[in-house]
């Protein structure tokens, strides 16, 4: 809040706050502020407490993930499963460090370090950057000191983890056993019944329609919507009327050269030749003697494209290899050598490496001394447009956010103040919206805000991404509303048919699996229902023509023994069902199964089998631990 009021707030307005602001902390101290939840105890784990501040910002953590992925204000039903989360993590973290701590495990200092170090969000052009680090940390609520400490007992139960999950081993019997079973196919036979004859003779009566109407309200309601007002200030915008001249870009250029000027690349195209590890010296000079002959081909103007398409198609001696822009110490040494002494358009001799034989051809050089200002002009442009206009804007956004303070009722002022325009959004919901702009979580969390929706004013600046402040306002509001009766009742005809031709069709399908276990021949089936029996042989449980309800059930109803066939039944999503008839099993043995597919078995079963090992660990912890969550508190 002190952060937003000295950026965006200037003048008498700034110094009445920070007077208000200066009596609590003369009484009671900064503390009061910054402390509160400290000394209030959220749960506790074998003796050991978890305070209502450790809570509070794994809950703001998860909080912000949840609204990350799915977008908009947490709905409050969420937030218990949100708190929950939160409390349960902090509580599996506290029982795993007391855990880790009587088994002796540790994590030196330089790992933590280390392992710091090597994430991707704290770095910089060069590397690690402390500053990200720290910027980063206390954007998200967080010290450097706790963050490591967080960082040490996670280490420390991954080493707990990694020990327990190296004892779970899956058993040979049991990945040929579901390798079998995996590769197994079955022959089939069954008939789709209809359900759209039944449907054509359903009346759904008025009393029924009510009665879905009332039972089933929740499918029917309109979510709470509301239009917003906003002024949006873009640095882009502003950017856009600065006047420049090529004089000042050459000079802007010649001063930032540093972050312009690229390191030498090079685009190249090689034709390789293959040296297999095994072979003989006379078969090695022989493939010396075919390359020389294609380089003389080249220099006498023969194309890369033109030899590999001479080659034949089914044995080629050598590949075609087209590179994209390479800077120097990422290829081979030989090679890497060779390119950066190479005229664009030049081609080597032939280049031996460990690996084969190489020739290879410059197409188009880039950076290092060959760095021009025509290159980047259009991003120098844009960099000194953008430096132009960051004053501008900063001074603006400033008059934008104390204009809407000022006049909390209305964004006329500010509009007619800064001359930008007041704009107008349609109707959108937390779940729901229509434009780019609508959909940014910020947006959506400020609309729905306490203050902006049911105080009616003006909503704080909203720093959105791209250099762009936004301050909106409610100017209409729809209450969460069930739908007329009239809007859903086809709506509800529609799935009361559904529901209860499905159902006839069942009774039938079911009527003929009874006629089929008392020995009614299928053709007499056939001629009594009208039915049309679908044969599959050797049918797999991958099939992509087969319905997957009647792929599911066919392969879930056991094997046929003593040469009798097994008989059951799906109804499908369609509503239609599935008489199904399994006449045969075939599994392979083991020996054919392929060494790739085992291989991929026992690796998925090893992750299951862990899995499972540390779930129940997890679950032995808490089951013997004194645990106690103070919901009160949350």
């Amino acid at each position: 809040m002190l952060q937003l009021i000295r950026e965006k707030v200037t003048g008498w307005i700034a110094a009445t706050i920070i007077t208000l602001l200066i009596i609590p902390f003369a009484f009671w101290g900064i503390n009061y502020y910054y402390d509160q939840g400290g000394n209030v105890t959220a749960a506790s784990v074998n003796g050991a407490e978890i305070t209502l501040q450790q809570f509070q910002q794994a809950y703001q953590n998860i909080r912000q993930q949840w609204q990350s992925n799915v977008g908009g204000s947490v709905p409050a039903e969420q937030e218990a499963a949100l708190k929950q989360r939160a409390i349960e993590g902090l509580v599996e973290r506290e029982l795993l460090n007391q855990v880790n701590t009587d088994a002796g495990l540790r994590v030196s200092n330089g790992q933590i370090s280390e392992a710091i170090r090597s994430l991707s969000y704290f770095q910089g052009t060069t590397g690690f950057d402390r500053d990200i680090y720290e910027r980063s940390l206390s954007a998200a609520g967080q010290t450097p000191s706790r963050f490591e400490n967080e960082m040490r007992q996670d280490m420390v139960a991954a080493q707990l983890q990694n020990g327990l999950v190296a004892t779970a081993f899956v058993t040979r019997a049991e990945i040929g056993a579901i390798a079998r079973m995996l590769q197994q196919k079955r022959d089939i036979s069954y008939a789709v019944i209809s359900s759209d004859a039944a449907k054509d003779t359903i009346e759904i009566a008025e009393e029924e329609i009510l009665r879905h109407y009332e039972a089933e309200a929740l499918q029917f309601m309109e979510p709470e919507q509301l239009r917003i007002a906003y002024i949006e200030l873009a640095l882009q915008d502003i950017a856009a009327e600065v006047s420049v001249s090529e004089a000042e870009l050459l000079s802007y250029h010649e001063a930032n050269k540093s972050r312009y000027d690229l390191d030498e690349q090079r685009k190249y195209q090689e034709i390789f030749i293959k040296i297999p590890a095994e072979i003989t010296d006379e078969a090695k000079a022989d493939l010396h003697v075919r390359a020389e002959s294609l380089l003389e081909r080249i220099r006498g103007g023969a194309t890369f494209d033109e030899l590999a398409k001479e080659q034949d198609a089914a044995q080629p001696w050598f590949e075609k290899i087209n590179m994209d822009f390479m800077t120097r110490g990422i290829v081979e040494p030989e090679v890497d050598e060779v390119l950066f002494t190479l005229e664009e358009g030049g081609t080597s001799d032939l280049v031996e490496t460990g690996t084969g034989i190489q020739i290879i051809q410059v197409q188009e050089i880039k950076g290092g001394i060959y760095n021009t200002f025509a290159d980047v002009r259009d991003q120098v442009e844009q960099d000194f447009r953008n430096g132009q206009a960051e004053t501008r804007y900063y001074e603006l956004a400033d008059q934008l956010v104390t204009l809407a303070f000022e006049h909390p009722d209305t964004l006329q002022v500010a509009s007619e103040e800064l001359k930008l325009p007041v704009r107008e959004s349609s109707f959108f919901s937390r779940q729901q919206q229509d434009s780019e702009l609508l959909r940014d979580p910020k947006i959506i969390t400020t609309s729905f805000s306490e203050e902006v929706l049911l105080g009616g004013n003006n909503s704080e600046a909203v720093e959105l991404s791209d250099n762009r402040t936004v301050v909106l306002r409610v100017i209409d509001h729809k209450p969460e509303s069930k739908k007329p009766l009239d809007a859903v009742r086809e709506q509800i005809v529609t799935r009361l048919k559904y529901e209860k031709s499905r159902d006839l069709t069942r009774t039938k399908g079911e009527e003929i699996l009874q006629n089929l276990r008392e020995n009614v021949s299928r053709e007499d089936i056939t001629t009594r229902y009208g039915i049309i029996w679908n044969d599959k042989t050797d049918l797999s449980r991958d099939d992509t023509n087969t319905d997957f309800s009647i792929l599911r059930t066919a392969f879930s109803m056991g094997s046929p023994v003593a040469d009798k066939t097994l008989m059951g039944g799906a109804s499908l999503s369609s509503g239609d069902y599935a008489v199904i008839i399994v006449s045969a099993v075939r599994e392979p043995e083991i020996a054919d199964v392929e060494q790739a597919q085992i291989d991929a078995i026992e690796a998925q079963l090893d992750r299951l089998s862990a899995t499972n090992s540390w779930l129940q660990y997890l679950n032995a912890l808490h089951d013997t631990a004194d645990i106690e969550i103070y919901q009160d508190n949350l």
